[in-house]
């Protein structure tokens, strides 16, 4: 059994289910019962930044029951408001019970290359490796000497990126308040829909698309996710049929 959050990014039950494995919702390390566990801070969709003391409890509960970690790092470079980058492998005892795995599609805008990479564990990233070899065989020279200079050439452009999608944010939050809206990190805010609105009534009868929040799980009903990853027009258009539909 594979426990997942919920919610969640809606690949991870693909994962689970190519895997031939069962999956079911964590909620809390006491009645935590799997053989591994996704994490993913900052989430997507919840834009929730990681709680106090959590990587410090996953590892202590993969400690005591034999399972493994995996964290989800894609969004950890975008975080707002004073917050530093959180990495589960900063943890003690993290690079032995579990791994961290990195895109650079978010911080290095490099969506559509299909570059990450995944550290921690050696046993794991071994059976990642493999499965790898067999699947895809290998990625691209150029995409991989370009992922090489994005990771260590200057860094002004990730903090720029940060830095737009926190005014957008802030932008977001505050059209939206009233309705619950927050957003730590990611370029995503997450949002209590009106009870008699659904997102599906906000394509159709208000031209606004965002994403329903049971598309990433049960516990999601009722939420929303806007995107802030659109151009600042795009942004104050969509914001502005919000307002109109509440």
């Amino acid at each position: 059994t594979i426990l997942l959050p919920d919610p969640g990014y809606a690949d991870y039950p693909s994962a689970v289910a190519l895997a031939g494995a069962r999956r079911a919702s964590f909620t809390d390390f006491e009645t935590a019962d799997g053989a591994a566990l996704y994490l993913n801070y900052p989430s997507n969709p919840t834009a929730a930044c990681v709680p106090a003391g959590l990587f410090e409890d996953a590892v202590r509960w993969a400690e005591r029951t034999g399972a493994s970690v995996l964290h989800d790092f894609a969004y950890g470079d975008l975080v707002f408001d004073g917050r530093r980058p959180q990495s589960f492998l900063a943890v003690d005892g993290a690079r032995e019970v579990g791994v961290e795995l990195f895109s650079m599609s978010k911080s290095y805008g490099m969506a559509g290359w299909r570059l990450g990479f995944v550290l921690g564990n050696a046993e794991i990233v071994a059976r990642i490796e493999e499965l790898q070899d067999h699947v895809f065989a290998g990625i691209f020279r150029p995409v991989q000497e370009a992922g090489i200079v994005a990771l260590t050439g200057p860094q002004d452009s990730v903090e720029e990126r940060r830095a737009t999608y926190e005014r957008r944010r802030d932008r977001a939050v505050d059209e939206l308040r009233g309705h619950e809206a927050q957003s730590e990190g990611t370029f995503f805010v997450w949002f209590r829909l009106p009870e008699d609105l659904t997102a599906e009534r906000l394509l159709s009868e208000h031209r606004v698309a965002v994403a329903p929040g049971e598309g990433f799980g049960e516990r999601g009903r009722g939420w929303a996710r806007v995107s802030l990853a659109v151009t600042d027009e795009v942004l104050e258009a969509g914001l502005a049929r919000l307002r109109a539909a509440f």
